[in-house]
């Protein structure tokens, strides 16, 4: 017989919060549960799976809607092979790389904006906030 959980107990088997796990439920990441005749949601272990999955592949730098993407390719009958997986990895790898070098480029232009201003004392003439202006003020 199998057991099946409450939405707190699933929470807490996984170690997400119960609001997640009804969030996930409703966006479909994971299956809808059965209730009981007071209306609570049971979970079977099907659902403590896909929460893992999701939280590992979360880890992994991977948003929902490339989880649900992933969890798509993996369910893809006619697949006779992990290539699409394997490509669909290669994009996020591609994407992460991508984020590195600007995350990169703004830490270097902090840096260079913290070592130019460590002598200001007053905020009308600190750099760095003169820096964010302009760009906000370039992209209005």
């Amino acid at each position: 017989m199998q057991t099946l959980l409450t939405v707190s107990q699933l929470a807490k088997a996984t170690e997400v919060r119960a609001d997640t796990v009804r969030y996930y439920e409703r966006i479909g990441m994971i299956g809808e549960a059965e209730r009981t005749g007071a209306g609570y949601r049971k979970f079977d272990e099907q659902a403590a799976e896909r929460v893992r999955f999701i939280k590992n592949a979360q880890g992994m730098g991977f948003t929902l809607d490339e989880i649900k993407r992933l969890l798509d390719l993996a369910s893809d009958e006619e697949a006779s092979d992990c290539s699409a997986i394997c490509d669909f990895a290669r994009e996020k790898v591609a994407n992460l790389e991508k984020q590195i070098r600007q995350m990169r480029a703004f830490k270097r232009e902090l840096e260079t904006l913290a070592d130019s201003c460590a002598s200001e004392r007053k905020v009308d003439s600190c750099k760095i906030l003169a820096r964010m202006s302009s760009k906000l003020s370039s992209k209005r």
